[in-house]
């Protein structure tokens, strides 16, 4: 099944709707996971300072080459001086992202849209097929392993049944807002496949730590160290 085969499909779904109160529009993302770099405060200039104030080295000295500095930084794990700056992205990403990355706190401050004071967008997460999501023989909880979906009508499956739910939550979410109910209260019913958008920021060294956990594999094109 190609990706133009499963939008059609995903959008003779959408068409089954009944009344005109259940019409709203429903995005079914393809893993459609959104990271824009917003603003930083100070930048390898002030990592290369810091470095240079623990050694003792006076501006009127011969200064070492930036970049230079900072790949020895980096590559033998000196991993202070990187601690010294800041990075604000926003990312658009499922519910159920969010609960892992939230997990990285130190050196992390976010601020995340509140379902509380708005209506959240109908916009979902669907799986893309090259994503790993079937066990692998042997498959451990505490060492998890997968590869992706070869079979068609598994995937097709897997769709369905996830645009089914997605589409009965939003609709009762749309409801319990219809009602008068309390948003806080009235999106409890939704899944933690619907996308949310937060404003992250970080140092340099709390994003290579965070990233050094996604990007150990052999093959990695930017691993992370300090």
């Amino acid at each position: 099944m190609t990706k133009d085969d499963l939008r059609n499909e995903l959008k003779k779904i959408e068409d089954e709707r009944k009344t005109k109160r259940n019409e709203a529009f429903i995005n079914y993302a393809l893993a459609n996971n959104k990271v824009e770099y917003g603003d930083v405060v100070s930048d390898g200039s002030t990592t290369i300072k810091v470095e240079k104030f623990g050694f003792y080295v006076s501006s009127s000295e011969e200064e070492t080459e930036g970049r230079g500095l900072i790949r020895y930084l980096m590559k033998h794990r000196h991993g202070t001086p990187f601690e010294h700056n800041l990075m604000t992205f926003f990312v658009r990403a499922p519910i159920c992202v969010w609960r892992e990355w939230h997990r990285h706190r130190v050196g992390f401050s976010y601020n995340e849209e509140s379902g509380r004071y708005k209506q959240l967008e109908p916009e979902f997460y669907i799986p893309s097929r090259s994503r790993p999501m079937m066990k692998v023989e042997g498959w451990k909880p505490g060492k998890p392993k997968f590869t992706p979906c070869e079979d068609d009508e598994k995937y097709r499956r897997l769709c369905t049944n996830l645009i089914d739910s997605y589409k009965a939550a939003y609709l009762a979410y749309e409801d319990n807002l219809s009602m008068g109910f309390d948003p806080g209260l009235a999106r409890d019913c939704l899944p933690v496949g619907i996308y949310s958008s937060c404003w992250v920021t970080c140092n340099a060294r709390s994003l290579m730590a965070f990233l050094s956990l996604r990007t150990h594999e052999p093959d990695s094109a930017y691993p992370s160290y300090p």
